[in-house]
């Protein structure tokens, strides 16, 4: 497999944004692993960003170490724009550990009578 292809096929793909009031208009983050490699990038939206790669021990290590990133960014407000589930050769290298499932949706809202509401400010 050749460089190109392996950037073009993560085995592990998050985009995660923030909004802000900044000029930008909010931050990307994005984490890739390709195997043993963890690949971060972050910056501006519609910015290239920056870069950092990191190498492991194991695919295994990887993915474990990008979900761990991931956990912190949504705790600090990112939510998820896309996600790629580990392919096979990852997850096996795994063992069980699958990324985390994204937030359930809100609950729905159940309407209990047909007339209307007044407000009285």
């Amino acid at each position: 497999m050749s460089v190109n292809d392996a950037l073009l096929n993560p085995d592990y793909f998050v985009e995660l944004e923030k909004p802000t009031n900044g000029p930008t208009g909010g931050k990307f983050w994005i984490v890739e692993t390709y195997g043993p490699r963890v690949v971060l990038r972050w910056g501006a939206v519609k910015t290239k960003g920056q870069c950092r790669e990191k190498t492991f021990g194991s695919p295994a290590m990887a993915v474990k170490h990008a979900t761990r990133r991931e956990d912190e960014k949504l705790s600090e407000g990112y939510r998820v724009v896309s996600r790629t589930r580990p392919r096979a050769s990852a997850a096996g290298a795994a063992g069980n550990m699958t990324p985390p499932e994204p937030p359930a949706p809100e609950p729905n809202v159940s309407v209990v009578t047909d007339r209307a509401l007044v407000w009285d400010f």
